[in-house]
């Protein structure tokens, strides 16, 4: 198929995580249709991580669409192909009615019987499959033949923050006086609001206070933003600091790339730390272990939660902190341990 002049359409408008792991889909899309128009339709996260790659055409923001706005955006363009990679009843039903010619997405009731969907079916309770690579096979759906034959330079979706940002992070680092050539940058990230597998905020609080005290050298850095009711941190170390961060998700990207590991559950940061290749001692179920792993992970840091935070006793918790104290000893008592 000669798809030479023509627009490729790809929806993914998810949270800050969801955002990230579809920058392996995006990217190949490309790869394959070089020639086409690119155009991603996605919410405020996507455009502000998207907004610096050149292999992306035209970001669409669809965060106060309607139905009939989305359709008439999308009938403008005329797309041979459309990856939809949300396959809700929010996107399902309004792309159903659009001149889409072919549209390709994850089988789900909505569009089981709508022959203009071309869909890869994967059941959630059986399949633990990395989600980034189920959306790279959406695309290799599309045209399976050339897909194969294309090479793929994942390295090119690497999300690099602009000097707005680095001389943000600059001025937070300056203002506590802290030295990326004289200490060693830790970011702690507590918080997650997708999956209910954490440990607590006082846990959090414990485990950033013990290793202050054992690394005070170090500086832990924890962000946040001004108006999240979780967090406050009562603590006499000097070497703990937070970041309260604005709207911009790439003021974190900054931080990361000046730090030598993340803490974090499993959630946005930890897929960011991943994208950047930044190592991570990650908490996560099995579930998450599986389906939402990065390639630049390693298990041998996971710690695993058997129990929601819910379900989580005072003793279980302090058994995973001490998991991640002895983890946190390891990696920098040999850091190459990490990446083989």
């Amino acid at each position: 198929m000669c798809m030479q002049n023509k627009n490729i359409g790809f929806l993914r408008a998810g949270v800050f995580g969801d955002t990230i792991i579809a920058l392996h889909g995006i990217y190949a899309t490309k790869v394959l249709y070089p020639e086409s128009q690119l155009i991603v339709y996605t919410n405020r996260y996507g455009v502000s991580l998207y907004s610096g790659f050149d292999f992306i055409d035209k970001i669409i923001d669809i965060s106060n669409f309607d139905d009939k706005l989305l359709i008439e955006n999308i009938n403008q363009y005329e797309f041979e192909i459309f990856i939809l990679t949300n396959p809700n009843r929010k996107y399902c039903k309004p792309l159903a009615k659009t001149n889409c010619k072919r549209i390709f997405s994850f089988l789900s009731a909505i569009n089981i019987f709508n022959l203009k969907f071309k869909t890869l079916f994967y059941p959630r309770k059986f399949s633990y499959e990395t989600h980034y690579k189920r959306i790279l096979k959406l695309v290799r759906k599309s045209n399976p033949k050339k897909y194969d034959n294309c090479k793929f330079d994942f390295s090119k979706i690497a999300i690099q923050p602009q000097q707005k940002q680095i001389d943000i992070i600059d001025e937070f680092l300056n203002k506590n006086n802290i030295s990326t050539n004289r200490q060693t940058i830790v970011v702690i990230n507590p918080f997650v609001h997708s999956v209910a597998y954490n440990i607590s905020i006082n846990g959090w609080k414990k485990l950033a206070k013990q290793l202050a005290q054992a690394y005070k050298n170090f500086a832990f850095i924890i962000p946040t933003y001004s108006m999240n009711p979780q967090f406050s941190i009562d603590t006499t170390c000097d070497n703990i600091f937070t970041f309260y961060n604005d709207d911009d998700l790439l003021n974190i990207a900054a931080l990361l790339k000046k730090t030598s590991l993340v803490l974090s559950p499993s959630t946005g940061t930890s897929h960011l730390a991943n994208n950047l290749k930044i190592p991570i001692i990650w908490f996560c179920n099995h579930y998450d272990s599986k389906r939402w792993r990065g390639d630049n992970m390693n298990e041998n840091f996971f710690i695993m939660l058997e129990k929601s935070l819910a379900q989580m006793d005072i003793k279980e918790e302090e058994k995973l902190i001490l998991k991640a104290i002895n983890l946190f000893k390891i990696f920098f008592d040999n850091k190459d341990a990490y990446y083989k």
